[in-house]
């Protein structure tokens, strides 16, 4: 059972991904609704919203905590690979608020508040 999701996608193998911000966890559901995964995020991974799953079999999590506005790659273990972002701010090299938005051959877009970028 999945309680208040605050993001939903789904993979390439048309699995459903469901962020839980309150437990730090991404889950990962058949289309009838069976669980094959639960990954619990580092602490560092504050209010997760967002989650797309690459080609690779890692995920890049959009997150927003109070001090935290970032983009992390992480494992499958929820390890986090590399990070993008910092204190929130509009300057470069800052997000606020960034949500990922599109997965194209592995390219993602990243929307931060009027801001597009690519990792």
């Amino acid at each position: 059972m999945v309680s208040d999701p605050s993001g939903l996608t789904v993979n390439s193998d048309k699995n459903v991904l469901v962020v839980i911000e309150c437990e730090r966890k991404l889950k990962q559901f058949t289309t009838h609704g069976t669980q094959l995964q639960t990954i619990q995020l580092q602490p560092d991974i504050d209010s997760p919203r967002q989650a797309i799953q690459l080609s690779g079999g890692q995920f890049v999590i959009s997150h927003r905590g109070g001090t935290q506005h970032r983009v992390s790659l992480v494992d499958d273990k929820g390890a986090v690979v590399r990070s993008f972002g910092g204190t929130p701010g509009s300057d470069l090299m800052k997000m606020n608020e960034p949500d990922t938005k599109l997965k194209c051959m592995d390219t993602v877009y990243i929307d931060s508040r009027c801001k597009i970028c690519m990792a």
